[in-house]
């Protein structure tokens, strides 16, 4: 009998509340209830926004805080392959990026702006309609972060819920991100 995983430090819950027509939106929150983040999709909808071309548009998402205070900005360049994204505050600096170490999108490779650390995000099952999984851990394979999705909406393209568990706080931002453009991808965002 397998026995579970113990739980690392934080827990944060996460739902996408679009379908995967409609401007992207999600939302995070403590095991509590209390909203901690509000992610929405800024940048335009157009006719193309409509076909499966959309994920090779630019997109950008702007994260407010629980009382609506905008706080980061979450970009992916255009491109057909291994698009990067860019977690980016008010000011334009750019706290992490996001890059793609694989052509499916299986590992990523995340960068802390500030500090250089370099840390790896591997989804366990990308291809497959049940719940998905991934971790991030340092390039030794300690593990920072295990996120996991579940309860597919078939209204919404995806997963509608997300939990995240951290080691620390410190790596908040880089867990949040990743489950963002994880759910960006599943919904062809």
């Amino acid at each position: 009998m397998a026995t579970a995983r113990p739980t690392l430090g934080r827990v944060i819950l996460g739902e996408c509340l679009a379908p995967t027509l409609k401007p992207a939106r999600y939302v995070f929150r403590d095991p509590v209830g209390r909203v901690l983040y509000h992610v929405e999709q800024s940048s335009g909808f157009t006719p193309l926004s409509y076909t499966k071309l959309r994920g090779v548009m630019a997109l950008e998402l702007e994260w407010s805080d629980s009382i609506g205070r905008r706080s980061f900005r979450l970009i992916r360049s255009p491109g057909w392959w291994k698009n990067r994204w860019e977690l980016r505050d008010l000011v334009g600096r750019e706290l992490w990026s996001f890059v793609p170490s694989s052509l499916w999108g299986t590992s990523w490779t995340l960068t802390n702006a500030q500090t250089g650390a370099v840390v790896m995000a591997r989804v366990a099952n990308p291809l497959i309609v049940g719940p998905q999984k991934a971790e991030i851990a340092t390039l030794h394979n300690q593990t920072l972060a295990r996120l996991r999705w579940g309860d597919y909406s078939f209204r919404l393209g995806c997963h509608s819920q997300a939990r995240i568990e951290l080691a620390e706080e410190s790596w908040e931002l880089a867990a949040l991100g990743l489950t963002v453009i994880r759910w960006a991808a599943m919904q062809q965002r």
